[in-house]
């Protein structure tokens, strides 16, 4: 749950993983957390809630060249909130270990966060084993710096882009407001990030970043083969270059001028996500950034998103709407389910 625009994120329900906080902000934030949830404490099931708007939607949009192999790539989609202006947009960029997915499969989740008050520009961008790091990158910085020149003309504030990905698309976003060379090459920024909402990202390329679970005797034949593909995925995507790989991880640039960052991960997630999510904000909260980490219980890796596009009601979905809501203009307001 989050205060609406106190700035503070607070964990989506009582028992969630989160960073400590040393000192006396932990009484503090342990109060509010408090003073928040007593109605389903009592009971009550509460959710929070942006409005009930009509949903305007825009397909296929070119951002960039229409290049071969795939023409379609350089295309987003649009879910507005019918009718208003001035509201906060969310730049979504699908996972897929950066050789499969495509926007349209969001559609649900851009309708749901449309409807709650919230512009949805949803990304498409190519794909490996046609493209190479750094295209995917190159793609995602184009395609936030034509939302930032045009999102106005359709309603949206171009001062309040929040950006956020599943999985592959946790990555790019992550490092797209890390490493501020992307976004230069089209005149932006980092600073032009309101906020980052990473889902199941992947943050480290370090030896051994997919091992962690296998160390501790998960070793069970399934897991032992989703980590070997693992490494041969992210070896056909970044290359063996030693350099090209530490510059692909978002853990590699914190310097402390990013933007707030929301971090979630399923409990069930892949192999290594865990370790990933709470070193990454760790790092961040190092160099005095506003980040927050938290594990989303009964959730795998797929089950993090696909759920996510069910109802507003779903806790990442929540998650989402409170994060935007604590850094924007947007009010959520309490409504039983």
């Amino acid at each position: 749950m989050v205060l609406p625009n106190s700035g503070q994120f607070q964990p989506p329900k009582p028992g969630d993983m989160r960073i400590p906080i040393p000192g006396k902000c932990s009484i503090l934030l342990l109060v509010m957390f408090s003073l928040v949830t007593l109605p389903s404490l009592r009971g009550e099931n509460l959710i929070r809630v942006g409005g009930n708007h009509q949903v305007h939607s825009i397909k296929d949009i070119a951002y960039g060249e229409q290049r071969s192999p795939d023409f379609r790539k350089h295309k987003l989609d649009l879910y507005l909130p019918k009718d208003q202006k001035g509201f906060p947009v969310l730049l979504f960029v699908h996972g897929g270990g950066w050789t499969v997915g495509d926007k349209w499969q969001y559609f649900s989740l851009g309708n749901i966060l449309a409807r709650n008050g919230v512009g949805v520009v949803v990304v498409n961008y190519h794909l490996s084993p046609f493209a190479k790091h750094p295209d995917h990158i190159k793609d995602i910085a184009k395609a936030f710096a034509w939302t930032f020149d045009n999102i106005e003309n359709h309603g949206g504030r171009n001062d309040r882009i929040f950006v956020s990905g599943h999985s592959a698309g946790g990555h790019l976003v992550s490092l797209l407001a890390t490493n501020d060379t992307y976004l230069k090459a089209h005149k932006r920024s980092v600073m032009d990030i309101r906020g980052v909402l990473a889902i199941s990202g992947v943050f480290s390329f370090q030896e051994g970043w997919l091992d962690r679970e296998i160390a501790q005797g998960n070793d069970w034949l399934g897991r032992k083969w989703r980590t070997k593909m693992g490494y041969i995925l992210t070896g056909l995507v970044l290359g063996n270059d030693k350099q090209v790989v530490l510059d692909a991880a978002p853990l590699s640039h914190v310097n402390g001028d990013e933007p707030p960052f929301l971090i979630l991960y399923g409990k069930q997630d892949l192999p290594g996500c865990e370790k990933m999510s709470r070193d990454f904000c760790k790092a961040l909260r190092e160099k005095k950034v506003d980040a927050y980490c938290e594990q989303i219980s009964n959730r795998t890796h797929h089950a993090m998103i696909a759920r996510a596009q069910l109802s507003e009601a779903d806790p990442v979905t929540q998650a989402l709407l409170g994060f935007i809501s604590s850094h924007s203009e947007l009010i959520l307001t309490p409504r039983s389910h």
